[in-house]
């Protein structure tokens, strides 16, 4: 026998919840971020794969890795990015000339439309 529709109605809303639960916990972590070193932590501590919240920590790892805006990231996670390697080039630790060209990345991003 099947699942009835209230069943998955039921299931979804739970997910959806689970999902706010883990982005207001990541949130306060990526906010929390001032080193390269905070980041791959709070990296490290992704959840397992189809786990409520995953595609935050994955936004993250594809950051990480390329300092670009990650594809289906939300405004909010783009703008703590953004202030994240704001902070790195403040430190010294970006080429010089790279903030530009990641702030032109992300502004793209933010007309693109095809972000959340």
């Amino acid at each position: 026998m099947g699942t009835t529709r209230e069943q998955r109605l039921r299931r979804e809303q739970f997910r959806a919840e689970a999902e706010q639960r883990v982005w207001r916990d990541f949130h306060a972590k990526l906010e929390a971020m001032e080193t390269l070193e905070d980041a791959l932590k709070l990296f490290s501590e992704s959840p397992r794969p189809d786990a409520p919240g995953r595609s935050f920590y994955s936004n993250l790892g594809f950051f990480l890795r390329t300092f670009a805006p990650p594809f289906g990231s939300n405004r909010t996670e783009r703008a703590v990015y953004l202030k994240f390697v704001r902070g790195l080039d403040r430190q010294g630790l970006l080429k010089p000339g790279a903030l530009s060209v990641i702030e032109a990345a992300f502004a793209e991003a933010e007309q693109d439309g095809q972000y959340r």
